[in-house]
């Protein structure tokens, strides 16, 4: 049956909630505007750094509750108790939508309500999630179940360098994709960014992702390197 699964539970199969109706929408766009004074004329700012930002998503799921086993307003009761310990104890994490294949949402509860009809109540469960879906194999993977065709492309993340190298890793996705590099030497990095030094081991800088589109690494050092991220999407 359609559910979420949240905290390493799913709706239906651990807690038997089969659900009504969702509402998963879209974030609002951050505008960035200034007026010229004296002037009809505005400047708008939003891409100024590269991408679009945006708002929180808001999720909203509504679940039937009822125990077609012990049919009582006191089984009812009890199944609403552990849906709600389940949901409220918890900050943002990973959320997965049955019907968003292959991405999940960092999301968080940001309210329960339990309108009752009889013997069947309701569970209204909304969330405040990161805006944006995040893929949930990293790019590069050569898990083919997942792949396709239509969205995805097959590149290595993984190059072995001595000397100087000059790649290029595509980033598929519509946001700034954090990167861990993993690299058995010290490696130096450049982009049109700056110049990375990876560390020999596992790093990760701030100051260190892939744009949306084509990312072009002149990377020197010797050894095998390693880059890791998911894509974003809307």
């Amino acid at each position: 049956m359609f559910g979420i699964t949240f905290l390493n539970k799913h709706s239906f199969f651990d807690y038997g909630l089969v659900c009504k109706e969702k509402n998963i929408g879209f974030p609002e766009k951050n505008k960035i505007k200034e007026v010229v004074p004296f002037s009809s004329k505005t400047y708008d700012f939003s891409t100024m750094y590269g991408v679009q930002t945006y708002s929180e998503r808001e999720l909203s799921y509504t679940f039937y509750v009822y125990d077609d086993v012990n049919s009582s307003i006191e089984a009812m009761t009890a199944k609403k108790i552990r849906a709600a310990n389940w949901l409220l104890n918890s900050t943002q994490t990973m959320l997965m939508d049955d019907d968003v294949e292959g991405y999940y949402f960092l999301a968080e509860v940001t309210d329960v309500d339990f309108p009752e009809e009889g013997l069947m109540g309701q569970l209204k469960v909304s969330f405040t999630a990161y805006p944006f879906k995040i893929r949930t194999e990293q790019e590069g993977s050569d898990f083919w179940d997942a792949f396709n065709f239509e969205a995805d492309m097959s590149q290595s993340t993984t190059f072995y360098i001595a000397g100087t190298e000059t790649v290029t890793i595509m980033n598929l996705g519509t946001n700034d994709s954090s990167v861990e590099i993993e690299s058995t030497g010290l490696m130096e990095i450049t982009n049109e960014k700056g110049v990375f030094k990876a560390p020999k081991g596992i790093s990760q800088s701030d100051n260190f992702f892939f744009s949306p589109g084509k990312n072009v690494l002149t990377i020197s050092g010797y050894g095998t390197i390693t880059f890791t991220f998911h894509r974003e999407v809307l």
